[in-house]
């Protein structure tokens, strides 16, 4: 690949009619084959290697597997529910319940949050029910 100057002076020699555009190309090439051949990565091969990947759409099926795949120990998820009854006479009754747990081996975060939630929701509606024959039963 050449330098900015390098470009500059095959520019001035083709204004003068010593070097044609083609020329100009075919050197480039040549210098980038060298580097190529010395390992370097050149912006040719960056632009093949991303085009590739998008065009057979790995970019795709690799962030799929990323958001599938959030089996991270160290994931926490964190599910707060809240229920209100208004008893009257400007009264009410409030219950919040909530549990933080981690993600499981083998399960992935919206698996862990999907069994959290239930579990909450379920031990909610259980203490709604007790508070609500409890209200009943006192009055």
């Amino acid at each position: 690949m050449s330098t900015p100057q390098q470009i500059k002076k095959v520019a001035a020699k083709a204004a003068y009619g010593t070097v044609t555009p083609r020329r100009i190309k075919k050197a480039e090439e040549e210098e980038e084959e060298k580097e190529v051949a010395a390992g370097a990565v050149t912006p040719r091969r960056v632009t093949s290697a991303v085009t590739s990947i998008v065009s057979s759409n790995k970019v795709i099926e690799i962030y799929k597997e990323v958001l599938n795949n959030l089996e991270n120990k160290n994931t926490i998820v964190k599910v707060d529910l809240q229920y209100v009854r208004n008893l009257g006479n400007y009264e009410s009754i409030r219950v919040n319940l909530g549990v933080e747990d981690s993600v499981r081996e083998g399960e992935n975060a919206n698996a862990a949050m999907d069994r959290v939630y239930a579990f909450v929701e379920k031990k909610l509606i259980e203490k709604m029910e007790e508070i609500e024959s409890e209200l009943k039963g006192g009055k």
